[in-house]
């Protein structure tokens, strides 16, 4: 323990008035990295009595508590700290400029298949100087997480209602606060959806999207406590809302007319899409033999499942057929539509795809910087077009090119 650390302990030993309440925070932390958490939910407890209104120290607590299998008293922290979260959420807006509404063309949700190159159209929007990545810290979680909204809806379903542990994890999916041990430079769901909502916590453009979020687990968590249990079509109406809502608070309080939202639905997993309200959808797919040359080394990272060719082509076809059967449903029932891009056509025949991709958004976008400035620059992007022949050994490929021929892209094959 560093010698800050051993002082913060003598403090909160002797209850004097002078202990740092950042400082604390980082004791807790030392101590539920070392596996204390007893030791930690008694240092965050002695803390909190001297810095009562410190909010990232109970968020902390409720991490621990939950770890622990205290979820009573974890959920009871979980209410007082939304409704304080959201109330500061809403006095750091600036409330005099008032939420707008987006329309669905104003809402673009860019979705891949995991190493698709959806990221070459998200980095193409995000240039445009009235239009915005969101989240800027990575890929909301908040649907697709652990914790998130699909996921409450499914327990929702499975169990006849959410009971206050599920209420618990919602929470803690929103403000990143997690506690979960494994081992380093492992990959973990949880842990990934933490990292990217602590930076959203931070995000002066997210406080509006923020206390929406937190204001209906506070009206979920309530209506729990009063015995009123929902269901999943009411649960999934009440999310729906909710990132409408906190949308148009993030264009707003960014001052864009578009975002475009990352992966935030993926293209393998398009039901979700129930959870947004009617937006756009372009669906990023790619050659099969570049996205596996480049998602099989990230499979064969620790928290990931290594795969074969064979395996790898089953998988991408599973997908791409569910996500053609799921289009018609997202723009039929929901009010969505759906264009679907060629990575290798968009980075290769770029000015032929991007007007298409133009046309369909209605496009919103204005003023780019220049071309040297800009985050999308087609021409380098075009190296990861037939990237397989130097990273793939020819078995693999041959796998590849037999087991799913109606997928390969002319413009991947060796030059």
């Amino acid at each position: 323990m560093t010698t800050r650390g051993r002082a913060v302990l003598g403090w909160l030993r002797g209850l004097t008035a002078t202990a740092d309440a950042e400082d604390v925070s980082a004791v807790v932390a030392d101590q539920v990295k070392r596996g204390e958490f007893v030791a930690a939910r008694r240092t965050a407890s002695r803390g909190l009595r001297r810095n009562p209104d410190y909010l990232d120290l109970r968020d902390q607590l409720i991490g621990v508590l939950d770890y622990l299998g205290e979820g009573d008293a974890a959920f009871s922290l979980c209410l007082e700290n939304a409704e304080v979260r959201a109330a500061d959420f809403a006095a750091r807006r600036d409330r005099r400029v008032r939420r707008r509404s987006l329309k669905p063309h104003q809402r673009v949700f860019v979705a891949g298949f995991f190493y698709s190159g959806s990221g070459a159209v998200v980095e193409y929007l995000e240039d445009f100087h009235n239009a915005m990545k969101w989240t800027r810290g990575g890929e909301l979680r908040l649907i697709k997480g652990p914790g998130g909204m699909a996921d409450m809806a499914r327990r929702c379903r499975e169990n006849g209602g959410l009971c206050k542990q599920d209420l618990v994890d919602h929470y803690l999916n929103i403000v990143g606060g997690k506690v979960r041990i494994v081992p380093p430079r492992t990959y973990d769901k949880w842990k990934r959806a933490n990292t990217i909502h602590r930076r959203l916590m931070a995000d002066d453009s997210a406080y509006g999207f923020l206390r929406v979020a937190l204001s209906a687990f506070l009206k979920t968590a309530q209506r729990l406590e009063a015995g009123d249990q929902v269901n999943e079509a009411r649960l999934e109406r009440r999310f729906r809302r909710v990132m409408e809502r906190g949308l148009d608070y993030a264009a707003t309080d960014a001052a864009v007319e578009m975002l475009v939202v990352d992966q935030a639905v993926p293209a393998h997993w398009l039901r979700l899409a129930r959870y947004a309200p009617p937006s756009r959808f372009v669906v990023v797919h790619r050659d099969p033999r570049d996205q596996f040359s480049e998602a099989k080394p990230v499979l064969e990272r620790p928290g990931w499942k290594a795969t074969t060719a064979s395996e790898f082509a089953a998988r991408y076809r599973r997908r791409r057929e569910q996500a053609t059967r799921m289009i018609p449903k997202l723009e039929r029932d929901l009010g969505h539509e759906v264009l679907e891009l060629s990575f290798e056509e968009f980075v290769a025949e770029h000015s032929s795809t991007a007007a298409k991709l133009h046309d369909f958004l209605d496009f919103p976008g204005s003023g780019r910087p220049p071309p040297e400035e800009r985050k999308f620059r087609p021409e380098l992007s075009r190296a990861n077009v037939g990237k397989h022949k130097d990273l793939l050994p020819q078995e693999e490929v041959d796998v590849l090119k037999v087991e799913l021929p109606e997928y390969l892209n002319s413009l991947a094959d060796p030059r």
